[in-house]
């Protein structure tokens, strides 16, 4: 299953990858007459994930995971150490809006059923206990 997250932080990709050792940088590309690049990371259970970012600033506006790679762990490192907000792309708070334009809120609850669901994976206390 494909999995797409909008994600609203202040946080640029390179101060990510700085502070996260955990996270390995693969690739980056940048879009031909775009504003945005694409940077393939891969977490220490060597799943692999893209991010979409701008470009000028180099926040960090999406993370995309592919089949069969699951991008909870890079998620968690999002939203608990650098306190970020994301939204699953078939998340029923977006379904009718794009990401761009919903609500700070609407992302908090997103984020909150994240945390909620995350805590059933088994190695959540193992996480948990680096941060």
């Amino acid at each position: 299953m494909n999995e797409c997250y909008a994600v609203r932080n202040r946080t640029a990709f390179e101060e990510f990858l700085e502070r996260n050792n955990e996270v390995k940088r693969l690739s980056y590309t940048t879009e031909r007459y775009g504003r945005y690049g694409r940077l393939w990371v891969e977490d220490i259970y060597g799943n692999t994930v893209l991010f979409i970012t701008d470009i000028p600033d180099g926040l960090i506006l999406e993370a995309r995971c592919y089949s069969p790679d699951d991008p909870s762990f890079v998620l968690f490192l999002l939203v608990k150490r650098e306190g970020c907000l994301i939204m699953p792309e078939e998340s029923p708070f977006i379904s009718l809006r794009p990401p761009c334009i919903v609500n700070h809120k609407d992302y908090e609850c997103a984020t909150a059923i994240f945390l909620k669901q995350i805590k059933k994976n088994k190695r959540f206390i193992m996480w948990d206990s680096r941060i």
